[in-house]
């Protein structure tokens, strides 16, 4: 089961296409319970000034206390991935929270306990880094075999480094990479050539995946997504000279 064909990745519920693989190109808004790419979440500001949740039309909570009261609503229905994000928050820091990876470890645990494979993934690094609870690479293992299953290309690549790593299974670590590659994961498709250049891939296997790799990363492509990429290096470039 573990190297059968994952489930295809969540479309965004307003541009309906694939949500988009990397870190910040996709976020959850907590008014709905919606995770959209940021690509559509462009754009959301109307006449009256108000910046507007592109799928309810909630106006957006300015302040960080509010922002958070709004997860909390969220985890009071038990949505699973309110309390990954807010674990995120207090692993790192953010929305006026301290900074506590007990807390961040508890939220992501209820949340896979919930079915968010993203969960299983946060808790796979904790594990393997020991974020909040000792080490145990095992169970970093068995979390993102889980989240891997159940779709989340950057566990999959990550099983992939495991095996690597870890294991020095460099033959089950590429048949990892491939499945993440065909997702549209970059770093695991360098990591696929990578295995390709050792004999560990077939020359079949490379071609079949660089085919897939192409198509999954067309089906992911906007011309909102990649103006929110370009906005997103600016900020950031902004942010660093500050």
């Amino acid at each position: 089961a573990l190297f059968k064909q994952p489930p295809p990745r969540e479309d965004c519920p307003i541009c309906f296409l694939p949500v988009p693989i990397p870190a910040g190109s996709s976020i959850y808004n907590a008014c709905c319970g919606k995770t959209l790419c940021s690509g559509c979440c462009m754009g959301n500001i109307f006449g009256s000034g108000k910046v507007l949740c592109p799928f309810c039309r909630t106006p957006r909570a300015h302040l960080e206390e509010d922002q958070i009261k709004r997860l909390i609503k969220r985890m009071a229905a038990n949505d699973a991935e309110a309390f990954a994000v807010l674990g995120e928050f207090y692993r790192h820091g953010r929305m006026g929270l301290q900074e506590d990876r007990q807390k961040a470890f508890d939220l992501w645990t209820r949340s896979a306990e919930l079915g968010s494979i993203s969960g299983h993934s946060r808790l796979g690094v904790s594990y393997y880094y020991g974020i909040g609870i000792p080490k145990d690479v095992k169970r970093a293992k068995h979390h993102w075999e889980i989240a891997a299953m159940g779709g989340y290309v950057r566990a999959r690549h990550a099983l992939g480094m495991y095996e690597m790593d870890v294991e020095g299974n460099m033959k089950r670590a590429s048949k990892h990479f491939m499945i993440a590659a065909k997702a549209g994961h970059g770093d695991s498709l360098q990591n696929t050539q990578y295995g390709y250049s050792r004999g560990y891939v077939t020359k079949e296997e490379f071609a079949e995946t660089l085919r897939a790799h192409k198509d999954s990363s067309d089906e992911m492509k906007s011309e909102n997504r990649s103006k929110a990429a370009a906005d997103l290096e600016i900020h950031m470039q902004r942010t660093l000279q500050r």
